[in-house]
């Protein structure tokens, strides 16, 4: 027989319940250097977590019970039970929590949407289940997961080196206005494809990303002259449609077009809101795919 939930009950399990972002991400710089000797790709990448953001929320049950807006994301591979089913066992936890993931950021299109929700799993059962786990611990976990899902316990600017995971935060830079533009495409295994389409020639020393981290530690604005993905050439011959989309985004203003991460989103930095605004709005009329964002601080940073 069912047990009657209380005004009181009700009220106590909503306050134990806690919401937390996970932010996308763009790539300002990603290079790769070399093939490592374990098969990885020795990589230099300058990451910028931005405003677009998932949210999770986490309250109190006895079993890991997942459930999301997007139907079709709910399952064992989501990397939001992955990362919760490894920090039980990890921990030897015994009870688990009641997930629900609000999906906002595009799927599998190089903003790191997956690996940012693994992140925020990690931060908030550690609260909520009060493991006091320190960044060290939740960075080694982290990894286990994905190369670029540590970057998402720092957020703001940072390095990432070796196969991505090794994080260094970076200098912020002033907020700036992103101007996101989402081509759609259904390629199978898409970031295992991407890195077996590079070819040697498209190998950098990271000098590149260098440039850039000097001009962050100088404190000068983020250009767009400094920006570079060792994917551009791959990802317009792959994605078949991908320069008619960089036509569409040069038709609604904008002047220097980059991809992030593996692809197939295209962004450009605008000079100011106004700006942003008008160049979102233009391929909105286009009948695009499209979001306005701005650059986000580190969490430690916000006011």
């Amino acid at each position: 027989m069912g047990q009657t939930v209380t005004g009181d009950a009700r009220e106590l399990v909503e306050k134990m319940a806690l919401t937390l972002p996970a932010y996308a991400k763009i790539n300002l710089t990603l290079e790769v250097l070399e093939i490592r000797p374990d098969g990885y790709h020795e990589i230099r990448s300058i990451l910028q977590t931005i405003s677009l953001a998932d949210s999770l929320t986490f309250q109190p049950h006895p079993n890991i019970d997942f459930h999301c807006n997007d139907p079709h994301l709910v399952g064992p591979e989501n990397m939001v039970v992955k990362a919760a089913q490894l920090l039980k066992e990890s921990t030897g936890w015994q009870n688990g929590a009641s997930i629900y993931l609000n999906k906002v950021i595009p799927v599998a299109a190089g903003l790191g949407g997956g690996s940012s929700d693994a992140a925020a799993t990690f931060q908030g059962l550690n609260e909520l289940w009060r493991l006091n786990l320190g960044l060290e611990t939740l960075h080694f976990l982290a990894a286990q997961l994905g190369a670029d899902v540590p970057f998402f316990l720092y957020d703001g600017t940072a390095l990432a080196q070796g196969r991505g995971d090794i994080i260094t935060p970076l200098p912020s830079f002033a907020k700036t206005w992103v101007v996101l533009l989402v081509p759609p495409h259904s390629l199978a295994q898409k970031t295992k494809t991407m890195y077996a389409n590079l070819d040697p020639r498209d190998y950098t020393s990271g000098e590149i990303t260098a440039k850039l981290i000097e001009s962050l530690e100088l404190g000068e604005p983020l250009a767009s002259t400094l920006l570079g993905n060792v994917f551009q050439r791959v990802a317009y011959a792959t994605f078949t449609s991908l320069a008619e989309y960089h036509n569409h985004f040069l038709a609604a203003g904008a002047s220097s077009i980059h991809i992030t991460g593996t692809g197939p989103v295209l962004f450009t930095l605008a000079i100011d809101k106004s700006q942003g605004e008008a160049i979102h709005q233009g391929l909105r009329r286009q009948g695009l795919e499209s979001y306005l964002v701005q650059t986000n601080i580190p969490k430690e940073h916000m006011a």
